[in-house]
């Protein structure tokens, strides 16, 4: 499962999410620019424009 799949389909379970292992760090640092720090964040669910972190 890939981070489009969860993106385009909104309607699937937190367990789902997790499957979300991979994070391709390199492939990240070439495509955002570092501007300001990062912070970690979990996000437990989602609902139309909203998140909710844990």
């Amino acid at each position: 499962m890939t981070i489009d799949t969860l993106i385009s389909n909104h309607n699937l379970s937190v367990s789902a999410a997790t499957a979300v292992k991979s994070f391709d760090s390199d492939n990240f640092k070439e495509s955002v620019m570092d501007t300001y720090a990062r912070f970690p964040i979990a996000l437990e669910r989602g609902a139309g424009c909203r998140v909710w972190d844990t």
